[in-house]
């Protein structure tokens, strides 16, 4: 009996294991999707900075204490913005932000066509 016990122990805690395993799976594909403050270029996932590592832990503890991924990233909108997400939603505040490549796209197409004529 003694034996079928440890044995249940021992289950049971590789499978907490597995269960922390797959919550920081989950923060890591989250934290690839959250842009660092500091770095602005980067995912904090890819980020040494003190305030992505911040960011990742804050991560971490919203999904342990069962919040799901929208609720993480309005909570993160809601103090840093927008910014704060790596695809920003398209919205009257970030219509700049999407509008920008493609209106210079087609300005340096016209210019091409007006230079070449």
């Amino acid at each position: 009996m003694r034996i079928l016990n440890i044995m249940m122990l021992f289950i049971g805690l590789s499978y907490n294991a597995n269960a922390d395993e797959k919550l920081e799976l989950h923060a890591r594909q989250l934290a690839l999707q959250i842009r660092c403050p500091v770095c602005q270029g980067q995912s904090i996932e890819d980020s040494n900075a003190p305030l992505a590592i911040a960011l990742k832990t804050f991560i971490l503890a919203q999904l342990n204490a069962g919040q799901n991924e929208a609720q993480i990233f309005n909570e993160l909108k809601r103090q840093y913005g927008t910014r704060i997400l790596l695809n920003p939603p398209f919205q009257p505040a970030t219509y700049l932000l999407w509008l920008t490549p493609f209106s210079l796209a087609v300005l340096i197409v016209f210019f091409l066509m007006r230079f070449f004529k």
